[in-house]
């Protein structure tokens, strides 16, 4: 079941910088061409997460995009070599994994590490670019149910300062942080509740700083543990 989650994969950043991340080069080149054309960024591939070479960082430098192929690499090696490379990097830089199989239902573990979206092996060129690009928009690209049976599963791995219960959000925040807990973009969200989507950001910008959160992950888990 493809995620739910609404977005453009048009002219969504105007400096992306895509890593592809994996050892069968036709398909990486092929990946990386289709994502270049449909969301205007610039690219390379690789075959392993350490060569990966990250540009930017900085303020007003190019974000960074590794999205990293599963196909036939040991997960838990995977995992390890994520880790490493996050201690050595710094910056504006998103994650995701693609040709993911279903079974191995590494979505906790997944989102544990800080893995912003998931694309599976049925997955289409399509939809990887319309999950690239939501990402970038400040998304998480998991189906609905995987999201919610995760949330309150993977809490405890995560490190970030909670704000106390008493934390005053008002309803119309409530009601927007509950359907992006339930994993809904911010064009659902928008279209769900009938107002604009300048409106949602505003009140998500709001939302993060009442939690002192910086994404939909942090957000998600609060609301899991405090609005259930």
């Amino acid at each position: 079941m493809e995620p739910t989650l609404e977005s453009s994969a048009k002219n969504i950043l105007p400096e992306v910088n895509i890593h592809i991340v994996g050892r069968n080069m036709l398909q990486n080149q092929l990946l990386l061409s289709f994502l270049k054309n449909e969301i205007g960024a610039d690219g390379t591939y690789v075959p392993t997460v350490r060569e990966a070479s990250l540009t930017g960082g900085a303020e007003n430098m190019p974000t960074n995009f590794l999205v990293i192929d599963t196909k036939d690499v040991e997960i838990d090696k995977l995992w390890y070599e994520i880790a490493l490379w996050k201690k050595e990097v710094s910056g504006n830089c998103y994650l995701a994994l693609f040709n993911v199989e279903p079974k191995l239902k590494i979505e906790k573990k997944a989102m544990s590490m800080g893995i912003c979206g998931i694309f599976y092996n049925n997955t289409s060129l399509h939809t990887i670019a319309k999950g690239v690009s939501a990402v970038l928009k400040g998304e998480l690209w998991y189906s609905r149910e995987s999201l919610k049976r995760c949330l309150l599963e993977i809490r405890p791995l995560l490190n970030y300062n909670e704000p106390h219960l008493n934390t005053y959000l008002t309803l119309r925040e409530v009601e927007i942080l509950t359907l992006i807990a339930s994993g809904y973009g911010n064009k659902a969200i928008a279209d769900h509740l009938n107002i604009s989507e300048h409106t949602v950001k505003t009140h998500i910008y709001n939302i993060y700083k009442k939690l002192r959160v910086s994404n939909r992950l942090q957000a998600s888990l609060w609301a899991a543990k405090n609005l259930s």
